[in-house]
């Protein structure tokens, strides 16, 4: 550390402290206040000295612009990453699941797992089709990703193309999903963005359920040219 450093913010606040504390004293000591009124240019320079160490602080800890403390941020630590990026993810309303190249749930968010209503040991490191009650998974004994028609399935697709492009994907799909005996149609907006994490490839797959406005754009009149 430079000597200036030292100087400025070690031994001139302890100097500046000094000061006070004999200032205060001389209210109640005729002999501190002798000795200030025999050396009066020492004294003199000592709260000068006190004086542009407390202005200097101020001005440390204040933004010109905004006047706001510049020094007072909130530390960031390891932990405080994983709990911030954690409520970030459980904030957003869509549907988010972080995948692997066969699709496979590796986390999701906190809408995700209201949707799908089960328990984690149900969900992670089990493939997206088997886990949403996909129509088709149900079409081979292997489950998702094995039967005839993933091959053209959408969501898988775009999850091939995101890892194989390196690109974001978006794209309507309109999903066929088993609800006890009934099949539940789900139109949704899916993003599919990949990225990579300690040397391993991921894609964040986002499923935003959109029936709602599709709904509404099919009762809506056409507009005239």
């Amino acid at each position: 550390m430079p000597v200036v450093s030292i100087v400025l913010f070690f031994l001139c606040p302890i100097a500046a402290l000094l000061f006070f504390v004999r200032l205060i004293c001389s209210l109640f000591s005729a002999k501190v206040l002798d000795q200030m009124g025999r050396h009066p240019v020492i004294h003199a320079i000592w709260g000068c000295l006190a004086f542009l160490v407390v202005l200097g602080r101020m001005v440390l800890t204040i933004d010109p612009k905004g006047e706001q403390p510049t020094d007072v941020r909130i530390p960031v630590t390891q932990m405080s990453n994983e709990v911030l990026l954690r409520q970030l993810l459980d904030a957003i309303p869509s549907y988010v699941f972080l995948v692997d190249k066969d699709v496979t749930i590796l986390d999701y968010n906190a809408a995700a797992g209201a949707f799908l209503g089960i328990g984690r040991h149900r969900i992670l490191r089990h493939r997206g089709g088997d886990v949403l009650h996909c129509l088709h998974s149900r079409d081979v004994t292997e489950g998702c990703g094995r039967g005839p028609f993933c091959k053209h399935c959408l969501i898988r697709g775009a999850v091939n193309e995101a890892f194989a492009g390196k690109k974001t994907v978006r794209r309507q799909v309109r999903m066929e999903l088993c609800s006890g005996r009934t099949v539940k149609k789900l139109h949704v907006l899916l993003t599919a963005s990949p990225f990579d994490y300690q040397g391993h490839e991921r894609v964040v797959l986002i499923l935003e359920d959109i029936g709602g406005i599709a709904a509404l754009q099919r009762l809506a009149p056409p507009i005239p040219n």
